[in-house]
């Protein structure tokens, strides 16, 4: 399967260890000038198990690709499941200079940005899909 991939963003990324960090530093701060007795430490201890967890339990869908092969095209958007559209599905797909955009049914579809992959894999992607007028408008 063919796939390219966008680079991540650092930001994007790691937003939620960042405001681990943060919620860690206040109960550290909080801890430091009032020893267990602020109900404040407790809070920000809770919101730093809580981002940690967040983070860990969708560490996956910080992912942003699209692959294809002779059957499917696959598009993750940032922070989305995985979507799966098979040829036959699909009325058309259109690649703009910066949309990646497929059409499905009635009212189903995506749209994903470009901006960010390699110039060479949004090539790629455009020798693939405006060889086939079938699936280009």
């Amino acid at each position: 399967m063919t796939r390219i991939v966008k680079a991540p963003v650092f930001f994007k990324s790691y937003y939620k260890i960042i405001m681990v960090l943060l919620w860690i530093s206040l109960c550290l701060f909080t801890f430091l000038d009032s020893n267990f007795e602020s109900k404040n430490l407790w809070f920000y201890l809770g919101m730093a198990i809580l981002y940690t967890g967040w983070h860990f339990y969708d560490k996956d869908l910080n992912k942003e690709y699209i692959a294809w092969n002779e059957n499917e095209v696959r598009v993750s958007a940032f922070q989305q499941n995985e979507m799966v559209y098979a040829f036959e599905d699909i009325n058309f797909i259109t690649i703009t200079p910066n949309n990646f955009i497929i059409k499905s049914g009635p009212a189903s579809g995506t749209m994903i940005t470009l901006e960010g992959f390699k110039k060479e894999d949004i090539e790629l992607l455009k020798s693939r899909f405006s060889s086939n007028p079938l699936h280009n408008v």
